[in-house]
């Protein structure tokens, strides 16, 4: 979680002029991030930089979202980080799946060197693809040129703010629900309710220091706990399948691949178990319930209410 902002005021006659001021720190140093890691992954595509570039990309990506309730943010920009970030998945992906081919008994099992071969060579066509999309400083010139002029607007975008986080966190809300109890449920519900969550985790830290009360800590805590599961279910559902898949076009053979899947099968309902989603969609219930302020009444509210948002 970031540090405190400090000189944010708890209360004043224009929390909005907070809002914008801590807004602007946000892009600023988002844009930083961004070019930093951009910059390591180029030097060398280890997991780790990969890693830091796909969260300063998924940052930067909010942030615009979030700006986008004060103002236009610059043209192009989120096309191309999200091509960016789309061919980092790919790399991403590859190496989850070599990490759990390798961890636990199954480590250095030799049946199934032909799944690893198969794995190195995607990987290494997915680092090529990711090399060239890294290529491009499209995205980073435009951002550098791009300076939000969020002081002195007199647009209110506090209750654009609000509807735009009543709406993140109810689609996080109805994706979990559409997942719930379900061992089968469809790869892209597993990645889209791991999207979603990351994504409400990021706003709610981003905006933070906006805040006052407890609940943004108890919303970021069911937000992280969420995605963690998820996202632990979801990769080794995605290995499961695509040895299914290899399987079945007779690239693989059943046999040897036999243990590795009971062991992800074994692991998925164990994280399932761990973390309840039935625990998760009633917390979430319940913070959204106990909130003073709904979006139905976001118009007529006056702007003094945000720093009490999710608080009570």
């Amino acid at each position: 979680m970031r540090a405190p902002i400090h000189d944010v005021p708890s209360y004043g006659p224009f929390p909005e002029a907070s809002v914008r001021r801590c807004l602007a720190r946000l892009c600023k140093g988002s844009v930083r991030a961004y070019r930093r890691e951009l910059g390591a992954c180029r030097r060398r595509l280890s997991r780790r930089s990969i890693h830091e570039l796909r969260i300063a990309i998924r940052r930067l990506l909010i942030c615009l979202r979030l700006l986008g309730a004060a103002q236009r943010a610059p043209a192009g920009v989120r096309s191309l980080l999200l091509l960016q970030l789309k061919a980092l998945g790919g790399v991403r992906d590859t190496q989850v799946q070599l990490k759990l081919i390798e961890k636990g008994p199954l480590r250095g099992d030799a049946a199934l060197e032909p799944l690893r071969a198969h794995l190195r060579r995607r990987k290494h066509r997915r680092v090529k693809v990711a090399r060239r999309a890294l290529e491009s400083d499209k995205a980073l010139h435009r951002l550098q040129r791009w300076c939000p002029p969020l002081e002195g607007r007199d647009t209110r975008i506090i209750p654009r703010l609000r509807r735009l986080i009543d709406g993140m966190l109810r689609e996080a809300l109805d994706s979990l629900a559409s997942i719930l109890g379900s061992a089968h449920a469809d790869p892209a519900a597993w990645h889209r309710t791991r999207v979603l969550s990351r994504e409400c985790c990021y706003v709610v830290e981003a905006l933070q220091p906006c805040w006052r009360g407890d609940q943004a800590d108890e919303l970021l805590s069911i937000l992280r706990a969420c995605h963690q599961g998820v996202g632990q279910v979801r990769d080794r559902d995605l290995l499961h399948r695509k040895m299914g898949r290899l399987v079945s076009d007779g690239r693989l053979e059943a046999a040897p691949t036999r243990r590795l899947g009971d062991m992800l099968q074994s692991e998925k309902a164990r994280w399932m178990k761990t973390f309840s989603l039935g625990d998760w969609r009633r917390s979430l219930e319940a913070l959204l319930a106990r909130r003073e302020i709904s979006p139905g009444r976001t118009r007529r509210e006056p702007a003094g209410n945000f720093h009490r948002w999710p608080g009570r």
